[in-house]
């Protein structure tokens, strides 16, 4: 995922602050002229009627003195509170801001431009699900407040509720059709949702109706990046700073096309022509993870270590997580404990041996994050009989939806054994194949390519399902995995991937879960298939591959590197060009800095798959 260029009106509200949206303005000039609203009318009270004038004033902190005065002798004055709340906002104060609006409104106050300021004070904490629904009271009583529905779509952005986010974006450009934001951020919800070209296309509209903003040409630029079209990506960064020399954003997408080139000390000159208040905390994770990418190919590996770890330490104070990261693996204890050979055969026969309706197959390419999938997944793609639907995630989804996740998945099994119901797992397979051949790029293909890595620990429901379905396990030596995990940054998912720790823990726990299960899977599939085998001896892998999947042979596999599909994974740029060797390994420029505790856990991992750790 890419992490340096979504802007969000959510941001710092002071007026002399640097805008949010990286135009080179002061706030009050740029977005601020918008997002600000009216102060609301109150009673004529005197002493309130001074601190509006202060406030229309930009005299912030003289207003929150007199509303102190006026507070002191009406402590539950919503009114008061309220502007009160507001002065401490446009000064900086956001946390004592929330609490005086908080009171404002819980002493009676309904209107409109307080739950909006109510709601941006609280995304400025990351209370992004509060903020949705101050924005939203803000909306019930203006229904056309364009910027509270701006804001509502930013905090859903947030919250990593995407289809909420974009219909509210929509919105907004129903109501204005010139909001050049909001085709911005739009594009940004296409992105996430893997949808790059409809990406591209907003951003190309955002360009359209904001000429002015650099933000809008070097957003441009990051997606044409993604897309693989370096060169259009440098011509729309340098139109980004043509109009803000310094521009964050496009500075760093300069830095990745001439990295891209192998012009690293170039790469670093255009990281150091950033400037500081143009960057968001959230650019900087993008900024430390390329200025550490172009020290890597320098081969200066500590510093490139430390660069990637500072990328890291930023996304962790963003994402904030609370929770235990490894969370999300603690229901394969019950999956382990449930799917006994005796279960899986019992679930065979309910289901019987009625083939799904379609003309296509699914292979299911899994393995570890940045194990070679991708590789693998492309060289496929380019046989004429095999399309590819990219990482589809969606048969978790419909296990998770349709059946339960976790202590609810053999609970749901057994109600379906207990009353000799496969229908609903049929509707699943049902469901899932549909999306399969609906993707881009799949139809009329005899077989069809799902990459979602995870896909390993659903392995029973897949033979359930799918019988005939080949499953490619791509195995890469763990500690070249975990360090490509460790350079590569998630915004939302994948909590373990913060530290090295976590993520050995992570290939750990997957690797255990598939090697108790599929020996238990009667005719499953199943192949393994070594990352570093396909790089050192290309054809002979790719012939033994289709010779599982059971096509023939091309010679276009070999040629995966002009097959003009874009991946859509972080292995996008690796995959346009020919089998390069310098990933393996790699790992033994960076192992002294490693933590040992997380070497120590793959250790057994590495033993397993056939590789030695020194």
């Amino acid at each position: 995922m890419h992490s340096g260029y979504m802007t969000s009106t959510t941001g710092k509200l002071g007026r002399n602050s640097p805008c949010s949206c990286n135009s080179g303005k002061k706030y009050k000039q740029c977005c601020g002229a918008n997002t600000v609203q009216p102060i609301p009318s109150y009673q004529k009270v005197v002493s309130l009627s001074q601190v509006i004038e202060l406030l229309q004033a930009h005299r912030y902190v003289t207003a929150a003195e007199k509303c102190g005065q006026v507070l002191l002798g009406q402590p539950h004055h919503a009114g008061a509170n309220y502007l009160m709340g507001y002065a401490l906002l446009q000064s900086g104060e956001t946390m004592r801001a929330i609490s005086f609006m908080e009171a404002a409104i819980a002493n009676g106050l309904r209107d409109a431009a307080a739950f909006y300021h109510y709601g941006t004070a609280l995304a400025m904490t990351q209370r992004y699900q509060d903020a949705a629904f101050q924005f939203t009271r803000a909306l019930i009583e203006k229904n056309d407040f364009e910027d509270a529905r701006v804001n509502l779509a930013n905090s859903y952005f947030e919250l990593g509720a995407f289809p909420e986010a974009g219909e509210q974006y929509r919105q907004v450009i129903e109501l204005n059709p010139d909001n050049w934001k909001a085709y911005h951020n739009l594009a940004h919800v296409y992105y996430y949702q893997g949808g790059v070209e409809e990406a591209v296309q907003f951003f190309q509209k955002s360009v359209l109706n904001g000429p002015g903003y650099a933000e809008a040409h070097a957003s441009l630029a990051a997606m044409l990046e993604l897309n693989n079209q370096p060169e259009d990506a440098a011509a729309a960064a340098y139109r980004a700073l043509h109009l803000q020399a310094g521009n964050a954003s496009a500075q760093v997408v300069l830095a990745k096309c001439l990295r891209r080139r192998k012009q690293w000390p170039e790469a670093l000159r255009a990281l150091d022509a950033i400037d500081p208040t143009t960057a968001s905390e959230r650019t900087y994770i993008s900024i430390h993870n390329e200025r550490a990418h172009n020290l890597d190919g320098m081969g200066q590996y500590a510093e490139a270590y430390e660069a990637f770890s500072a990328s890291k330490q930023v996304l962790a104070r963003l994402r904030n997580i609370t929770h235990d990261p490894l969370a999300e693996f603690q229901a394969l204890d019950i999956a382990e404990t449930y799917f006994t050979p005796q279960k899986i055969a019992e679930l065979r026969e309910l289901i019987g041996s009625t083939a799904a309706d379609s003309h296509s197959t699914p292979i299911f390419v899994v393995g570890f994050h940045r194990s070679g999938t991708t590789l693998i997944e492309q060289i496929l793609a380019s046989h004429p009989e095999i399309g590819a639907a990219g990482e589809l995630a969606f048969l978790s989804h419909l296990e998770t939806t349709r059946l339960g996740a976790g202590a609810d998945l053999p609970a749901a099994l057994e109600a379906l054994l207990a009353n000799k119901d496969a229908r609903p797992l049929l509707d699943l397979r049902d469901a899932y194949m549909e999306r399969l051949t609906a993707q881009e790029g799949t139809q009329g293909k005899r077989w069809i390519v799902d990459k979602s890595l995870f896909n390993m620990l659903h392995l029973p429901l897949i033979h359930l399902l799918f019988p005939a379905a080949p499953v490619i396990h791509v195995l890469r030596h763990p500690l070249d995995s975990m360090l490509s995990v460790f350079s590569q940054n998630f915004l939302w998912g994948n909590d373990w991937s913060l530290t090295l720790a976590d993520t050995a823990h992570a290939i750990a726990r997957t690797w255990r879960h598939v090697e108790q299960l599929a020996p238990r899977i009667d005719k499953l599939r199943y192949m393994r298939v070594g990352y570093e085998n396909t790089i050192h001896e290309p054809e002979l892998s790719i012939r033994d591959l289709l010779q599982f999947i059971g096509a023939a042979y091309h010679p276009a596999c070999l040629k995966f590197h002009e097959n003009r599909r874009v991946a859509r994974t972080a292995s996008y740029e690796q995959i346009s060009r020919p089998i390069y060797s310098s990933s393996i390994q790699r790992y033994r420029n960076y192992i002294s800095h490693m933590p040992p505790q997380a070497v120590d856990a793959v250790r057994p991992v590495a033993a397993s798959m056939g590789y030695v750790i020194p």
